[in-house]
């Protein structure tokens, strides 16, 4: 593999979700990182996120000098609870907000989106088919993950999706060319290629559970 693997995995995604471009990361914590840099550099930020996130996401938005909120979860879509981050939101405004699309149940990202805050979706548990991202509203940044553990399970990784050409060449800068490999790429081409099978299969398993 070369770093040509690389640029075709970035590609690939960013057209399968009709976005402007994708930027890969050295995990899905370090592309959570750089998707906060790439906002708001420096300044202070409040970044609203679910308690029932994975540590990596915590550690993420600390490691990057920002302040974590946590919210409970909604019983219906194991995502933070969206009642409760707009009443919070109204009396003192977050910069951005993490929302997870938990066990692979798509979290409402439209009313964060509405809240004026940035909104990231956490995708590591649910990838979206080709033939249904138009009917979904975009968020400000998409995150993914080729972590063990993702619907896309690799050799590690993380990548930002985003339909604004200039937030991704900020997010380009700040993260290091080489922190992802062509052989994590390589690995993240055939599982993406591989895509439709693998959801077709978690239904089926989903489907025997229920």
């Amino acid at each position: 593999m070369t770093t040509n693997a690389v640029s075709e995995l970035e590609r690939m995604i960013a057209a399968h979700y009709r976005a402007a471009g994708a930027v890969v990361a050295a995990s899905k914590g370090h592309a959570i990182h750089v998707a906060l840099k790439a906002w708001f550099g420096e300044r202070p930020a409040r970044v609203a996120m679910s308690a029932f996130s994975r540590r990596d996401v915590y550690s993420a938005v600390v490691s990057s000098g920002y302040a974590p909120v946590l919210f409970d979860i909604s019983p219906t879509t194991f995502s933070l609870d969206a009642d409760r981050f707009a009443a919070a939101h109204d009396e003192f405004p977050f910069d951005a907000v993490i929302v997870p699309d938990t066990f692979g149940i798509r979290a409402p990202v439209e009313r964060f989106y509405d809240s004026g805050a940035k909104v990231i979706e956490d995708c590591s548990e649910r990838v979206v088919t080709a033939d249904r991202v138009g009917d979904e509203a975009s968020s400000h940044a998409r995150v993914l993950s080729f972590g063990a553990k993702g619907v896309l399970a690799g050799r590690g990784g993380g990548l930002i999706v985003s339909n604004d050409a200039a937030y991704l060449e900020r997010a380009r800068d700040t993260t290091n060319p080489t922190s992802f490999t062509p052989t994590q790429a390589g690995t993240a081409l055939r599982q993406w290629a591989r895509l439709t099978e693998s959801l077709a299969r978690r239904r089926t398993i989903l489907d025997a559970y229920v």
